[in-house]
């Protein structure tokens, strides 16, 4: 049945390539806004997955409480948190750092930049 119901929705699919054209490529200076959006993407993310060891990691939490996972003080998961939250900030240091060490634009983008401008 579901073999049936793509051959039909392939045949509609090349249908529609028929009749339909592709918009004309238009040049752009960038990827705008979005590479902002980007940017806190890939904070949050730091962020988030720096949560996701804190609160589901075991072994972790064996190296900071002498490994007894069960007898968990506040006094241990207080120094757990600073740990990762030592660690979110040398890895935010690391993504500021390759982000003013790494250009935006390769070297061959660059070049073909120039000489669309000289032409």
């Amino acid at each position: 049945m579901s073999f049936i119901q793509n051959l039909i929705t392939l045949g509609s699919q090349i249908d529609n390539f028929r009749y339909s054209r592709r918009y004309k490529a238009e040049v752009s200076h960038g990827i705008g806004s979005f590479m902002k959006c980007l940017d806190v993407l890939t904070k949050m993310s730091v962020m988030t997955n720096c949560m996701i060891v804190f609160f589901t990691s075991d072994t972790f939490r064996e190296v900071y409480t002498a490994g007894s996972v069960n007898s968990i003080t506040y006094w241990d998961l207080t120094k757990f948190l600073i740990a990762i939250v030592i660690l979110e900030h040398i890895l935010m240091i690391c993504q500021m750092c390759l982000s003013v060490l790494v250009d935006d634009k390769p070297e061959f983008v660059k070049v073909g930049e120039r000489e669309r401008n000289i032409l």
